[in-house]
């Protein structure tokens, strides 16, 4: 499991130990004093001799490679904008399901209704509800930086 922690702020972790590793601190002693396992510190200190600083450099967290990319983002934007009924169906407003089909037959990428909401939410979109209605409108908010 990775460690909580920005990349940098784990990279400076590692620099950490390999310095009190050169203060004659024993693995054990750095461990407690970082706050991390024994065998952490024996693993950074291995790759530190072997490979040297580079070894304690952060590395990208590895993940999924997203499905959408910012163009398609942001045709999935252009495509909100026209509203449903461009795209054939008869309700005024949208749902994440009529979403998720747009997406689907337009992009032909796949995504479940629940994930919808957080997806328009990275794009600035965000849903609210009619009171009168029941019906779902789709309006953009500013996203604070």
């Amino acid at each position: 499991m990775r460690p909580s922690g920005s990349p940098a702020l784990l990279e400076e972790r590692r620099k950490k130990a390999i310095e009190l590793l050169g203060q004659n601190l024993r693995p054990v002693d750095v461990a407690k004093r970082l706050g991390v396992d024994r065998r952490s510190v024996r693993r950074w200190k291995s790759a530190y001799i072997k490979n040297g600083a580079a070894s304690l450099k952060s590395r990208p967290a590895p993940g999924r490679t997203p499905k959408l990319n910012k163009s398609l983002k942001a045709k999935i934007s252009r495509m909100i904008e026209k509203g449903p009924a461009k795209f054939g169906f008869k309700q005024r407003g949208w749902t994440y399901s009529l979403i998720a089909k747009v997406i689907k037959n337009q992009l032909g990428v796949v995504y479940h209704r629940n994930y919808i909401g957080p997806l328009l939410r990275s794009m600035g979109w965000n849903m609210g509800r009619l009171k009168t209605v029941g019906q779902s409108r789709l309006h953009r908010v500013k996203l604070s930086a």
